[in-house]
């Protein structure tokens, strides 16, 4: 069972951080008022700057007793909460002190190689994030012994290459697809101020509770927003079948071949998987949840 976790500077940074970044430089608000604001955003991050630097400080990464284990297992948790609101350099850096701590003892590195992959690489963990998981496996590669290792070492290779792909800042890899009446596009051809991406199946169970309502989302039928709505496989006998009207702002279609999965274009580790892009196809959010898509848009558009 998945541990809580929770990081409340992590929550007001994101919040300030957000409508920064998403503002796109049309700020309503006076320059008291955006002083005031980036002052609030640089305090949040030196709070969690600090509390990433000294999360550790009294863990000891060599005790495997139960109860240790229990609190090292909620300080993960935490800590890759908060590593998701952190600049690059300070992730990259504790990171790397963790690793350091965790992997030096040949007996125990299995124990804390599982529980990366359990938190960050597990399809169905609530903290799965390939950003964060990417400075796990770069610092991870490097300890494995090439003699008794190399199961484990294969797995983080081929994680990492999944992981890299389509991060956040990233142009989107581009695809061919197939719409309902049967013309051929391409992801790089696709308009829109922004571009949601929502790659799902008529055979997954989420997808056939998520989708009638993400069809139904007025937010996604704003003016300047265009979804492509992709079945990223190659049996599409259940797709054609599964015919659902959708609005006029929708692209409704299915990657020929199976291209996307067949090619590994896309990390999708579970299906509904939702990336918002912007109008040059850069990647701004990855496999993102719909409620917190819902709550990027209403900033976006100011509502």
């Amino acid at each position: 069972m998945m541990l809580r976790f929770a990081a409340a500077c992590s929550v007001l940074l994101f919040s300030c951080a957000s409508q920064a970044k998403f503002d796109g430089g049309h700020e309503r608000i006076g320059a008291d008022e955006e002083s005031v604001r980036q002052d609030t955003i640089l305090d949040a991050r030196g709070r969690l700057n600090y509390k990433l630097e000294h999360l550790w400080d009294t863990w000891s990464f060599s005790d495997t007793t139960a109860l240790n284990w229990k609190v090292g297992e909620q300080h993960f948790a935490d800590f890759v909460d908060m590593l998701r609101y952190a600049d690059s350099v300070t992730a990259q850096r504790v990171v790397k002190h963790y690793i350091e701590q965790g992997f030096a003892n040949d007996d125990l590195r299995g124990r804390y190689d599982d529980l990366i992959h359990h938190y960050l690489g597990s399809a169905d963990s609530p903290l799965r994030n390939d950003v964060v998981y990417v400075y796990f496996l770069r610092e991870m590669l490097p300890y494995y012994d090439p003699a008794t290792e190399m199961t484990r070492k294969e797995r983080a290779t081929f994680q990492l290459s999944m992981a890299m792909k389509n991060n956040p800042g990233m142009s989107a890899t581009d695809f061919e697809f197939v719409d309902r009446d049967g013309r051929k596009g391409r992801l790089s051809e696709v308009e829109g101020e922004l571009i949601v991406l929502v790659f799902n199946a008529p055979d997954c169970e989420k997808c056939q509770r998520l989708m009638p309502q993400l069809i139904s989302e007025p937010r996604l039928r704003r003016t300047g927003i265009t979804v492509l709505s992709i079945y990223p496989d190659e049996d599409t006998e259940q797709w054609k079948h599964d015919r659902r009207p959708v609005p006029d702002n929708w692209i409704d279609a299915y990657s020929p071949n199976g291209a996307i999965i067949q090619q590994a274009l896309y990390s999708l580790p579970v299906l509904p998987s939702i990336y918002l892009l912007d109008g040059h196809h850069r990647v701004l959010m990855k496999d993102v949840s719909p409620q917190l898509l819902m709550h990027v848009l209403d900033r976006r558009f100011g509502e």
